[in-house]
Parts: structure tokens; sequence; C-alpha cells
């Protein structure tokens, strides 16, 4: 499962829980987050991977299914 973030601290947390329900094979890609977005995600045990920041997800979305 992808999850693409940017300042998501609020949310990102419960992303992770839902997405552990169906899979343990979790990438989060993060847009240059300035909160605890990355942080919180780590402490689920999921990688993180960085992506400069954009106002559109799609170049994040094609890197993280490269990734993927």
């Amino acid at each position: 499962v992808l999850i693409h973030t940017h300042n998501e601290e609020k949310n990102v947390e419960e992303a992770i829980l839902s997405a552990q329900l169906l899979t343990q094979e979790i990438l989060v890609i993060d847009m240059e987050s300035t909160d605890n977005t990355i942080s919180i995600a780590k402490t689920h045990n999921v990688q993180v991977l960085n992506f400069p920041f954009s106002h559109y997800v799609e170049p994040a979305r094609a890197f993280g299914i490269e990734q993927a």
C-alpha cells in the first residue's frame, strides 16, 4: 500500500493503521513535510521515502509505484 503525505500528522497514523488491516507492506512517500508526519509514520515501522514537494501528487505517485 502506498500512502502519500505532506504535513499529515493529524491523519497519517489512522491511514497506516487502516492499511495494516490489509497488509504489512506499506510505503509512505512524503513530500517534504515540516510537521511530525515522518516521525509518526516511523513509529509504525513503515518505510518512508522522501519526494520533492509539489502542488499535485502525480509525480510522487509515479515515484511510489516505481519504488514499490
